[in-house]
């Protein structure tokens, strides 16, 4: 996760690590039209109905790690998500 957060370019053992590996690491931006917006982790349940999970979320200058179901995603917000490509992939889409 520390390669994500510092927005280091791939090792190439990284990505071939990764490349064998069904879950994935991403970063992701909420949009000010994201579906999202104003809504507590809880609430989205992103887990269960679509299988990835929020590891932390970078807010302004800060960190947000493990947030828990009160968190809400507001926009400009910085998501590290984990979960297999076809799950980043759909709640890139909702962002």
């Amino acid at each position: 996760m520390d390669v994500v957060q510092r927005g280091i370019g791939d090792h190439p053992i990284y990505k071939s690590m990764l490349g064998e590996s069904t879950e994935q690491v991403a970063r992701l931006h909420v949009s000010e039209k994201s579906k999202l917006l104003d809504k507590t982790l809880g609430e989205l349940r992103l887990s269960k109905t679509i299988g990835a999970y929020i590891r932390a979320i970078r807010r302004r200058v800060g960190w947000i790690y493990n947030p828990d179901k009160d968190t809400k995603i507001l926009e400009g917000d910085v998501l590290i998500v984990k979960g297999d490509l076809q799950s980043i992939n759909g709640l890139n889409e909702m962002l």
